[in-house]
């Protein structure tokens, strides 16, 4: 795999993440959403442990989406923008 092979890898994975990122922050927004809908109507014993459960994985997606989503797809912009530099395509 020569530079120009992974100048266009860099950019598709780029394209890929801000995507992911973009469909991950509709996904938890859509969640959020329901869960404010369902907390009304949907106060159990099990509705608290699913909670507790749901949690553990939602707060560190949350995490990613709110301060890491962008730095990851920024530092992989910019290695794309300097890479191109390099091979004379900016």
């Amino acid at each position: 795999m020569g530079l120009n092979d992974t100048h266009r890898e860099l950019r598709n994975f780029h394209q890929a993440l801000e995507q992911f990122n973009d469909t991950l922050r509709a996904s938890e927004q859509s969640l959020s959403e329901i869960e404010s809908r369902m907390e009304h109507v949907w106060d159990d014993d099990f509705a608290k442990k699913f909670t507790a459960l749901y949690r553990e994985i939602a707060d560190p997606v949350k995490q990613y989406t709110n301060r890491e989503a962008d730095l990851y797809a920024q530092f992989i912009a910019s290695r794309e923008r300097q890479l191109g530099r390099y091979l004379g395509h900016a």
